[in-house]
């Protein structure tokens, strides 16, 4: 849905998804990853519609895995006018599931984003130290 923001990107994905599970990410988010989405998949059970890290309390839904059938709620509640993810995660019976913190390990925090020069900054730094110890 055009316009609509990240729930809109969302909605789009899980609909047109071939899959059951939809590993659902943040076009903001440059150190995403894979492994912990793996580790999202172990936490699936009936009645779950989404498996979502925390990073310490903190939801990260844009780094959640979603039951692709989560686009009917989605588009529920984009049609209300709520295009909040927090909108989102009242609606649906999710699990939050800590994350294994990266950046213990020397790697930048799967859950860094990107919203002004300053942070891309950061990332490049981030990407380079990497780089460079990697």
């Amino acid at each position: 849905m055009r316009g609509a923001g990240p729930l809109g990107g969302m909605h789009s994905a899980l609909r047109l998804a071939r899959n059951p599970l939809v590993w659902i990410v943040g076009s903001d988010m440059p150190f995403i990853s894979a492994e912990e989405a793996r580790r999202l998949m172990t936490g699936f059970a009936d009645g779950v519609q989404a498996v979502i890290p925390l990073v310490g309390e903190r939801p990260i839904p844009l780094h959640g895995l979603y039951d692709s059938r989560c686009a009917e709620i989605v588009a529920a509640l984009l049609t209300a006018g709520v295009g909040s993810m927090e909108g989102l995660l009242g609606r649906i019976h999710w699990l939050g599931v800590p994350a294994e913190q990266e950046a213990e390990q020397g790697a930048p925090c799967f859950s860094f984003e990107i919203h002004s020069e300053a942070d891309y900054e950061r990332a490049e730094s981030l990407l380079h130290l990497v780089r460079s110890t990697g």
